[in-house]
Order: C-alpha cells, then structure tokens, then sequence
C-alpha cells in the first residue's frame, strides 16, 4: 500500500531514526511506540475493508493468561475458516502462546516483538549504571548479547544480529536445542556455511534421566519417569516421541546436520570424559579450532560435592568457577529394568552414531556396570 503520512506521529518516525543507541533514547523510543499506536491504528483503517470482532469473555478462561492465549486461538481459527494463510505473527514471549504455535501452526514464522526485550532490558542496564553501549564492560557486552539473542532469535536473522568479528578473534555461540531442531541446519548453513560445530553429547540413558530430574525440580507433580518412558511399559513399547527419550537419538538428530555440514566441520565432545578429563578434552576442542592448548591441567579441579570439575584461573587468587545449582542434583532411583529396557532401545540408534561420527563413546560399558552418573 502507497500511503502517505500526513500526520504529526510522521515527524516522531523520523525521529526515531536519528537516535543513538543510548539508554535515555530507548527509554523514549518505547514512549513514542505507545504514541504511534494510534498511528498504527488509523493506518489499519485506511488499508483494511471488514473489521471483525473476536469476543471473548473473562469466565470463559482461568486467568488473563489464559486469556491471551484463547484469544490468539479463536482468531487464527476464524482466519483459517476465511481460507486466509498466516506466514509470520510476532508476539511477546507468552509460554503458552510460544508452545501452541509451535505445536499447531509449524509453518508460521513465529517472531518476538523487540519492544517487549528494550522495556525489560532498559531498567536493568540503568541498574548497572551504564548509559551507553560503548560504557559496557566485556563482562556486560558478552551477558547483553546473550540475553538479547535468547529474546529475540526469531525476531531477525542471526546475520544481523552477532558482531562482527574481528581478525585474532573467533565468535562461539551456543544454544543446546539447535541439535534438535529440524530447521536449524539449513538456517546456520545459509549464515556460515564454514562455521564449525562442536556438539556434546553423552550416554542418552543418563542424558534422558538428567533431563527428567531438571523437569522433575520445576514440576514436583509431573509423573514419575517410568510412567513417561512407555507408551505401553507391559508390552515394552518405549515412547520415543517424549522430548527427553527423543533428544538422545542422536543419529536421528545428526542425519539432519549432514545433510548440510561434512563432518570435518563438526567436532563431538563426549559428556562423560569431559568429566573426567576435562583438559583432554577441551586440548582436543582448541585443536579442532585451530588455537594453541593454553587450557590445561592446571586449569581445572575436581568438585567432590557436585561431582564435576570446576575451572579456576591459576595466575590469580579469584574464586573458581563451577557449575550452577541447576547442576550436580542427585537423580531420582530409576527401576532397573526400565534402565536396562532404554539401553536395548538406544543401542542400535547408539551404534549408528559411531559409525556416522567415527568414534566409540563406549556407552554400552555403562549398561554392563549400570549408571555411572547418579548427577545430572
């Protein structure tokens, strides 16, 4: 549509775009969106011809959560009864919302509304008493980033989101759920088709168990993992579609990422040594990156109480850095059969992967000797 804006909000528009990254100004421009709403609103107007109301009322749902995500139901529903295709929707990070879309309209592009990220994120820099990017430390640089592209990765492509990256430098990135996602592939590949990939994966009896015992301190009341783990325990029908069962079949997962990347671009870093050797094997990750072994032995101590190693900086005195308390809980006890029942279902998928990746991560040794992880 060709329209021309005749109107006071234009003036606000072109203002927007002469701001600098400052804190103040992102403060205003999330004055001025409230103001160009109505903007907004007349434009609709002007370029639409039926207007439809969806009602919808406060005793129909639980909650004003629920609310919204009725809400957004009962319109896409009436928008697919009109035979009209939604392509992209941007919404602000609403779980239940972000969980219906993606199990219901997987061809929608879904994207997060920037807004929602600068309201949030605007106090919280004002805190640490920082006005301006440029005031950042490299500490609050690399936090920042991380935070803004956990929020909004599906409001833009990742090209125009990271840094650039000097020369001397390498940019890592690190989101567990791309391994098992259908679309990351081809996404990364039309990125940075020569990026390298590192992927850590380790026994996916242990993995499913780990991933349980996370949910399980969420969720007290979700039902116990033998429950989970079979769509039919009596007939010993294991249920594969259960995120936590499904994520450690890791052939499936790795068929995915050939498809685009050859293996000399990928490196696989095995969980249960990473324990164990720590710098053996991070010698082995700064090798696939071309760097020279400066992470060592000395580098590293082993943490009895939480059952991993911690990494500590040996020319200073600072405090060494271990894992979180989301880290080192104890697993709930597991009926052995079940264990003994996912080690036959994951043991051809397991021998496929050594065949696809080259390597022996011996996990059947753990099924001979039971668990050696009661941690997550």
């Amino acid at each position: 549509c060709n329209l021309q804006l005749n109107l006071p909000e234009r003036d606000i528009i072109d203002e927007q775009k002469s701001l600098r990254p400052t804190i103040a100004n992102m403060k205003r421009i999330i004055f001025i969106a409230h103001q160009t709403w109505n903007l907004i609103r007349q434009l609709m107007r002007t370029v639409t011809t039926r207007t439809t109301m969806i009602h919808l009322g406060s005793n129909e749902v639980p909650s004003s959560v629920h609310m919204e995500k009725e809400g957004l139901v009962r319109c896409v529903r009436f928008l697919e009864s009109e035979n009209l295709v939604m392509k992209t929707i941007r919404t602000d990070r609403h779980t239940q919302i972000n969980k219906w879309l993606r199990e219901n309209q997987e061809h929608v592009d879904h994207r997060f509304d920037v807004w929602h990220l600068a309201k949030n994120s605007v106090p919280a820099l004002k805190l640490k008493g920082v006005s301006h990017v440029s005031e950042m430390s490299p500490s609050q640089q690399t936090y920042g980033v991380e935070v803004y592209h956990s929020i909004v990765n599906q409001f833009a492509p990742k090209i125009d989101l990271m840094p650039s990256t000097l020369e001397g430098q390498i940019t890592m990135e690190k989101t567990p759920s791309y391994f098992v996602t259908n679309h990351a592939p081809k996404r990364i590949h039309t990125m940075a088709r020569d990026i390298k990939l590192i992927i850590v994966v380790r026994n996916p009896v242990t993995r499913a168990i780990s991933d349980y015992t996370q949910t399980l301190s969420k969720k007290p009341e979700i039902n116990t993992f033998e429950v989970l783990a079979f769509k039919n325990r009596t007939l010993g029908l294991i249920d594969a579609s259960w995120s936590a069962l499904r994520i450690g079949i890791y052939a499936l997962h790795l068929e995915s990422w050939m498809q685009y990347f050859p293996l000399s671009q990928m490196h696989f870093v095995s969980g249960e040594r990473l324990i164990v050797d720590p710098a053996g094997e991070m010698g082995k990750v700064q090798d696939f990156l071309g760097l020279k072994r400066i992470v060592t032995d000395k580098h590293f101590y082993f943490n009895k109480t939480k059952g991993f190693p911690c990494l500590k900086k040996p020319e200073d005195s600072s405090t060494p850095r271990c894992l979180g308390k989301s880290k080192g809980r104890t697993h709930p006890k597991i009926d052995p059969d079940v264990i003994r029942r996912l080690h036959k279902f994951y043991k051809p998928f397991n021998m496929m992967f050594y065949q696809m990746t080259g390597q022996n991560f011996e996990w059947e040794l753990e099924e001979d000797s039971g668990s050696r992880s009661s941690q997550d």
